[in-house]
């Protein structure tokens, strides 16, 4: 009689495990849009972010979903181009009925996307270097650092060392203009010297005439707001000079692409970065460690490779969605666009995310490291 009680017992429980699983399987999934570059100059940054936002969702639906519903991402590929990734933003709002866009990608291409999704009244939650102000674009979350956090934290360590005497070298073109306009700001605050400034075409084969006026001044640190393989020329043209001063490049860097293309070179080289590219090295008291040590583990278990930055901050522009649509309990854009604002103490990738509705980004500064190369891997700069 109790073997048969017991029997009956668990068979109650098995069907019950399956009716909440079938219940699950056959909810109305919550449609998200991605837009990534997975072609053209901004590639590199995409296929990273599509890898972070897959895990993120595939993570979340094994957990059970938000709200009792799973994710289901639905991704374009925007080739780098900011026409396309309007035609592509227009799909996915009218054709596929997201209920809000993600993604990563240049600012050129951000933008349009962003105004996109306010003229629709649809939260827009992006990763990438555009500028967002709240009380113009009320749907526009970026769960990036700020740039300027991406220009003070090396600052700062330069600061701390007393190296206060800075050059700049920038790139022709919008990233070069916004970091010497950050990098002026922060070394006045700092009151770090800036002894010169050079500009170069990210097309010129040459840039050893700028390096070598430079050079001359004796600055104690370079610093070149650029990215790829504008970057890795600097690097490489220094080496050149015997110029072994550190450098200072941009957040835009932090991937295992460039360290293969600069790893081997006698240089000094410093980056802004997430703390994830650097996860291990992270003190046990740092409340990021064990969640990020754990979603670098998952990471490599799919990938095969660390967790690199971008494919990071990818995740988290998931997960503050998530987060937003589990505070709404609906998928109505109006009230999760406000409970995104409430998004309090979550811990991501990039920071502990704590939103409001006048920091649509929700981290601070001490969420930043300062990272250089080592035996050639990243490694913390201390």
């Amino acid at each position: 009689m109790k073997k048969g009680v017991v029997v009956f017992s668990v068979l109650l429980v098995c069907l019950a495990l399956t009716y909440s699983y079938n219940v699950y399987a056959a909810a109305e999934p919550y449609k998200v849009g991605c837009l990534v570059p997975l072609t053209g100059y901004s590639s590199w940054v995409g296929v990273l972010a599509k890898e972070g936002a897959e895990l993120q969702v595939d993570l979340i639906n094994k957990a059970g979903g938000v709200n009792g519903r799973p994710l289901q991402l639905i991704l374009y590929d925007t080739q780098s181009k900011p026409e396309e990734a309007i035609r592509a933003a227009q799909r996915l709002l009218t054709r596929d009925g997201v209920i809000a866009m993600t993604g990563s990608d240049s600012v050129p291409i951000m933008a349009p996307v962003f105004a996109l999704a306010n003229q629709k009244k649809i939260p827009a939650v992006l990763s990438g270097g555009y500028p967002v102000d709240p009380k113009k674009e009320p749907y526009s979350f970026n769960v990036s650092h700020p740039s300027e956090f991406a220009v003070a934290v090396p600052f700062h360590y330069f600061k701390k060392k007393n190296m206060t005497k800075i050059a700049f070298l920038m790139p022709i073109g919008s990233l070069g203009e916004l970091g010497t306009k950050l990098g002026h700001k922060v070394a006045g605050e700092l009151g770090i010297r800036i002894l010169g400034e050079e500009k170069f075409e990210p097309t010129s084969p040459d840039i050893t005439p700028q390096l070598a006026k430079l050079k001359a001044l004796d600055p104690a640190v370079m610093f070149s707001f650029s990215t790829g393989e504008h970057a890795a020329m600097v690097v490489k043209s220094m080496a050149q000079l015997n110029m072994t001063m550190p450098v200072q490049l941009s957040h835009g860097n932090a991937t295992k692409g460039f360290l293969k293309m600069v790893s081997n070179l006698p240089a000094f080289i410093v980056l802004p970065s997430g703390k994830i590219s650097v996860v291990d090295e992270l003190s046990d008291a740092d409340p990021m460690k064990k969640p990020l040590q754990n979603f670098n583990k998952q990471y490599i278990e799919r990938y095969k490779e660390p967790c690199s930055y971008y494919a990071g901050q990818a995740a988290d522009f998931i997960s503050v969605l998530a987060e937003g649509l589990k505070l709404a309990g609906t998928s109505d854009p109006v009230k999760v666009r406000d409970s995104i604002e409430r998004v309090k103490g979550l811990i991501g990738n990039n920071g502990i995310f704590n939103m409001s509705p006048d920091d649509h980004y929700g981290l601070k500064m001490e969420d930043m490291v300062s990272i250089t190369i080592k035996d050639g891997k990243w490694a913390l700069l201390k």
